[in-house]
């Protein structure tokens, strides 16, 4: 969140700078020293967090997600909710099974910019000292940090400062390590 944040205010800060000075002669109102702070803290702290392993944890994830894919598109499965694709038959579960009225287009969002935002961390983007080579980096993923912060907040992800985890009857499984 921190970072999503940073880069946010770093381009309205700079979108405030070319109106308020549109020559840009004195450079911007941003700085590119808090967003390299936090970029450099999430990979710090994906790193510690997944005990070194994430290549395996993504690969876990992505077999974990082609196995629901498959079933989910099944025609048999598509049939018996009477849908015409994933995304709708995946709706029709979470609504019959667990009760849980869910904006998959919007989780699909986030998962989309999400997904853009750890790419560009992943990069040796973070490393770049120039100052103009990193701002031209972070045009990447800026829109993908408004986008991603936007559809949060519409969900109620970022609101009243209470993480998912501490509501009631949120249904979130903890990461444990796995035995070797």
């Amino acid at each position: 969140m921190t970072f999503l944040r940073a880069v946010a205010k770093f381009y309205r800060d700079r979108r405030v700078s070319d109106v308020i000075r549109p020559d840009n002669q004195r450079g911007n109102f941003g700085t590119t020293a808090g967003v390299r702070q936090a970029a450099v803290a999430v990979r710090n702290n994906l790193k510690s967090a997944s005990y070194g392993y994430v290549n395996v944890l993504r690969q876990e994830v992505f077999q974990l997600q082609a196995t629901c894919v498959d079933i989910l598109s099944a025609p048999d499965v598509q049939n018996l909710f009477g849908t015409d694709d994933i995304w709708d038959t995946l709706e029709q579960v979470l609504r019959q099974y667990l009760k849980e009225d869910t904006r998959i287009s919007e989780r699909l969002q986030l998962a989309e910019a999400g997904e853009s935002v750890l790419h560009w961390l992943a990069a040796a983007h973070v490393a770049n000292k120039d100052r103009a080579t990193f701002e031209a980096s972070l045009e990447d993923i800026a829109e993908d940090a408004e986008e991603w912060l936007t559809v949060a907040t519409s969900l109620g992800e970022l609101s009243g400062g209470v993480p998912a985890r501490a509501r009631p009857g949120a249904k979130i499984i903890p990461m444990r390590r796995r035995a070797v």
